[in-house]
């Protein structure tokens, strides 16, 4: 197992991976877009997205705001980020006019949350979003962007929220290729989305 230090360094400046400011959360913002991009181009009719992405969606906003390291002097770690929400902005329009192009004519109804999904979670996916940015907020207050505990905590922060995006995508795959509707799996999803989005909003929260 590696060091989290080691996770969360660059030169003179900590950052998560390694990478540039800002393009953890862009990578993590194309995670959660991903799911939406996939119902919008996925076959037939029955597909929806996971309804905590779109408790998510505020994070992905959130993640075009600028992030540029000025000590920085190396043009990798100035362009990547914006590359990557360049990406995020084409591939979604991209997407969106595929689905025109090609006369797929209910791309609303797919992109509408069940109200009954709705209903039965708005509450916990709230409470976990308002939670995972309070802590995280409250942990850079407290500890400090260099403190050596809050640049650990905010390593594996990151690396548990990019693993567990991977693999609710992975997950939503196996559910739309699923001719079943395995109710049990489904509700399975929902409560991994309600770990998840704490998680992610925490790290997003370390950020502000």
């Amino acid at each position: 197992m590696p060091n989290p230090l080691s996770l969360d360094t660059i030169s003179s400046n900590q950052h998560p991976f390694g990478l540039p400011l800002g393009t953890v959360r862009a990578f993590m913002a194309v995670l959660i877009l991903s799911n939406f991009w996939m119902v919008l181009l996925w076959p037939g009719d029955n597909a929806k997205p996971l309804l905590g992405h779109f408790f998510m969606l505020p994070l992905v906003l959130y993640s075009f705001t600028l992030s540029r390291d000025p000590r920085s002097e190396n043009f990798f770690h100035r362009i990547l980020p914006f590359l990557l929400r360049l990406f995020l902005a084409v591939g979604t329009v991209a997407v969106l006019a595929f689905v025109v192009s090609n006369g797929v004519d209910n791309y609303r109804e797919r992109l509408t949350p069940d109200f009954n999904e709705f209903k039965e979670y708005w509450m916990p996916f709230s409470a976990s979003l308002g939670v995972g940015l309070m802590a995280g907020i409250t942990l850079n207050a407290l500890f400090g962007p260099q403190g050596e505990f809050f640049r650990t905590v905010r390593a594996w922060l990151s690396v548990v929220s990019m693993v567990m995006l991977t693999i609710e995508l992975a997950m939503f795959v196996i559910h739309l290729r699923s001719t079943s509707g395995d109710l049990g799996f489904l509700t399975f999803l929902r409560n991994y989305q309600v770990v998840q989005i704490g998680i992610v909003s925490a790290y997003f929260g370390t950020r502000v």
